[in-house]
């Protein structure tokens, strides 16, 4: 089975219940599957840990994604209000998705933990962080490596 029909039969044990820790690693991670991953998260009010990692054990990166899409995916983050840390690894982000990032942090008070490793940011993208982490004043570790 792929993501999005594990995702799928999940869907209803994910929704409105007390899941506080979500992580998916090594996963083939397109449009559909990160659309309705993203938006089961609108659901998951309880989320303190999320950590998406599409690298796969090779070095090779599994998302099929680009920033315009996970753009459109991040702001269903916006209802993760008790995030504390929050890993999108490996997954195409860039200034469009920083700007999507931007306008999230401002609801996720308690993050504590920022892992954006292996995507592609650049100084606008850093620019964009800056400004939305601004009010995210339990901010303690933020990993920004191997951005190319």
């Amino acid at each position: 089975a792929n993501l999005a029909e594990i995702i799928y039969k999940l869907g209803p044990a994910m929704k409105n219940n007390s899941i506080t820790h979500f992580e998916v690693y090594e996963c083939h991670l397109g449009v559909p599957e990160a659309t309705f991953l993203f938006n089961t998260f609108r659901d998951m009010n309880s989320l303190e840990e999320l950590c998406i990692d599409c690298e796969e054990e090779e070095g090779g990166v599994l998302a099929h994604l680009d920033d315009d899409d996970m753009a459109g995916c991040i702001p269903s983050l916006a209802a993760c209000t008790g995030m504390r840390s929050l890993k999108l690894n490996h997954l195409n982000l860039s200034t469009n998705s920083c700007a999507a990032l931007r306008g999230v942090f401002p609801r996720m008070a308690t993050l504590r933990v920022l892992v954006l490793r292996g995507n592609s940011l650049d100084d606008n993208c850093t620019r964009l962080l800056a400004q939305g982490l601004s009010g995210c004043k339990q901010i303690q570790s933020l990993d920004l490596s191997d951005n190319r």
